[in-house]
């Protein structure tokens, strides 16, 4: 008797180890049921669950499996599951044929169902007693696993629509993607060849109906970028461009644009500038101008009689407080139609207008100022407005003030500057050749003109040119294949600046543009004077790197980078947090180390060591971002990824590298002295 109790004891100690080895339902059951059948001596078993949603008890798990079809032991199963769907208790034993010669015990698994055994003989009490907490461990054991299906179906729910919102996000940049390409392509005609026709001789009418065309060209491409931007913030992909630049110059050219537009419609239009304001500050210039032309074009569109008024001041001094730093406030007022309170709260929602009415009246997308409101908080700032409605409107914003002694943003001059220059456009569109030829001609640019990839490649083999405007959509050879394959005839021609010309606006076309070998990038519509910019940086300077104190100035000052060769802001505050005199022996560690890097690429480029060359790019990477070189750090960047992925042309973004990597030890070396 002591001897089968131990041997029971030893069996209920086997029952219980297997329960819960796995935290798959099927696999746990499938784990411990067979030892209940084979310790217990049982001829069969069968597990009923219950499901939770519909309070209905199935059998779940049945062995051996021929006894799927053992009619008494279904007639068991019945009578447990009329127990149970009853909510009584379960009958200990539960009952005996005399035709098979089995007893069948059920007991009930608390939250989840019952456990039914069958054998031939009866159970000894002290053993029937002894397996209810085996029963009550496979009741939690359950339990986990229930849990754990439940969060696994969560977590393949949650991957499921995780994949499907990141589809439908292709899709739609995708649909983006294609939309602008198609409604700039032929915004670059209309825009351009008005603004070319407006220069010509034309009587007061023409010269009304074709500026009537320039300016619903503007307003559509007005339309396109908004959507765009919007889409890049939404997807946190606009990033801001800091540089250096004269304040007073930028609100002197807007407020000469816009006091044009201010006269049509017999406004009144002034600005004012603080004495405080600096006359350098450092921010990214272009999105400051896209917010303040945001505003006024709003206070001119919804002012019909009196004046709209800018004005810009510095608030007042918080230095007594730690980390303050100083701002400026901007305020755009007008005499317009004002604003209620409660449309005051909807101001900068998306695709939103205060009224519904003023979208057929106005016209808008509803996207201008929650725009310039993410714009103003990309740059630390704040926005707010004051309005009455019928009497008007003041918009004010905030930023803060970053003082510099250079300027790297450099106005373009307004006078048309001759360049002596050899190109050749390649484009197959006709209305779009009309277009570049007429700009460039003008400028007295000699200009050959290829109609698809293949022409391209044919002559710029037989002519010498100093440039080659690329676009990139085209039949047959679009434009990154001839690009591809002229950086391939090797020689000067890897050399030879190509820059694309297309209506692809996104970050990843230009990134493929320069991945293909491309040195620089344009959007279509094309502006006069990025074009002349253009070839004024590449055109004039062929086979030759930019200058040092030039490419420090340039916003877009190297290949393959949008980065300024120097970011001053990393520069001062470095000085600030250490010492002048350490951030000159930093700079001098500096350039002794990534010279020596440099110095060690080409030939491990050349033996397609693409490993040992990443290890290098990626030791100047970070050095040189944390002393401001960001144009050097983001093309060390290109150069890691290229060669670690063994992406094709890594020859090409090597010498780019390079170039990029002389002017910013130039302009590193020059804060030496």
């Amino acid at each position: 008797m002591i001897r089968q109790g131990l041997i029971e004891q030893e069996v209920l100690h086997e029952i219980a180890m297997s329960i819960g080895e796995s935290i798959e339902l099927e696999s746990m059951l499938a784990e411990c049921i067979p030892v209940f059948l084979r310790g217990l001596g049982c001829a069969t078993a069968a597990v009923l669950l219950r499901d939770e949603q519909d309070d209905f008890y199935t059998p779940t798990y049945i062995l051996p499996r021929a006894a799927v079809r053992n009619h008494f032991l279904h007639q068991a199963i019945n009578h447990s599951l009329e127990c149970l769907t009853n909510h009584e208790p379960l009958p200990i034993p539960l009952c005996y044929f005399d035709s098979v010669g089995l007893f069948y015990y059920a007991w009930p698994i608390q939250d989840f169902g019952a456990l039914l055994l069958g054998r031939s003989s009866p159970l000894r009490e002290p053993l029937f007693r002894e397996i209810v907490p085996l029963v009550n461990k496979l009741a939690l054991a359950l339990n986990s696993c229930r849990q754990f299906q439940t969060l696994k179906l969560a977590q393949q729910s949650m991957i499921l629509a995780r994949d499907e919102a990141q589809a439908a996000n292709k899709a739609k940049s995708h649909f983006l993607a294609t939309m602008s390409h198609e409604i700039r392509t032929p915004l670059n005609a209309v825009i351009n060849l008005s603004e070319l026709l407006l220069e010509t001789d034309l009587d007061e009418r023409q010269r009304k109906l074709t500026q009537g065309v320039c300016e619903g060209g503007r307003s559509l491409l007005q339309l396109v970028n908004d959507v765009l931007d919007f889409s890049r913030i939404e997807a946190g992909r606009l990033e801001l461009v800091t540089t250096s630049f004269k304040l007073h110059d930028l609100l002197d050219g807007l407020a000469a644009l816009f006091e044009k537009e201010a006269l049509t419609k017999k406004l009144h239009f002034g600005l004012s500038i603080g004495e405080n304001i600096p006359e350098v500050v450092m921010a990214d210039a272009s999105r400051l101008r896209q917010i303040l032309q945001n505003l006024l074009a709003n206070a001119i569109k919804f002012t019909e009689s009196g004046s709209v008024n800018i004005s810009a001041r510095m608030l007042p001094d918080d230095s007594h407080k730690p980390n303050s730093i100083p701002m400026m406030v901007f305020h755009i007022s007008d005499t317009g139609i004002g604003i209620s309170k409660q449309d005051q709260l909807r101001l900068f929602q998306e695709f939103s207008q205060v009224d519904t009415n003023l979208d057929r009246r106005f016209g808008g997308s509803g996207l201008g100022l929650a725009i310039t409101a993410r714009l103003v908080m990309l740059m630390g700032g704040k926005i707010g407005c004051h309005s009455v409605a019928g009497v008007g409107s003041t918009f004010w914003f905030t930023l803060p003030v970053k003082t510099s002694s250079e300027v790297h943003d450099k106005n373009i001059s307004n006078e048309i500057e001759l360049l002596p220059i050899t190109a050749l456009l390649v484009e197959d569109s006709l209305t779009n050749q009309m277009v570049a030829t007429a700009m460039l001609e003008k400028v007295g640019c000699k200009l050959a003109i290829a109609n698809d990839g293949f022409e391209a490649i044919d002559m710029v083999q037989k002519a010498d040119f100093d440039v080659v405007l690329m676009d990139v959509s085209m039949p047959g050879m679009d434009g990154l294949e001839a690009s591809r394959r002229i950086r391939a005839l090797g020689g000067h021609y890897q050399t030879l600046p190509i820059v694309a010309m297309t209506a692809h606006a996104f970050a990843h076309d230009r990134e493929a543009c320069l991945e293909a070998g491309m040195n620089d990038y344009l959007s279509k519509p094309l502006q006069r004077e990025q074009l002349y910019a253009m070839l004024k940086r590449w055109g004039l300077h062929k086979n030759t790197v930019v200058e040092a104190s030039e490419a420090v100035l340039a916003p877009v000052a190297m290949v393959g980078t949008t980065k300024p060769i120097l970011d001053e802001s990393i520069i001062q505050t470095l000085i600030g947090d250490t010492s002048p005199d350490l951030f000159k022996q930093l700079v001098a560690i500096f350039l002794q180390e990534s010279r020596e890097h440099f110095d060690a690429l080409p030939s491990l480029v050349m033996n397609d060591d693409f490993t040992a060359a990443a290890k290098h790019a990626h030791a100047v990477k970070s050095t040189a971002g944390a002393l401001g070189a960001v144009a050097l750090q983001d093309m060390c960047r290109q150069l890691e990824i290229a060669c670690r992925e063994e992406k094709p042309h890594i020859a090409i973004l090597l010498q780019a590298t390079i170039n990029v990597a002389e002017a910013s030890w130039q302009a590193l070396y020059s804060r030496l002295n």
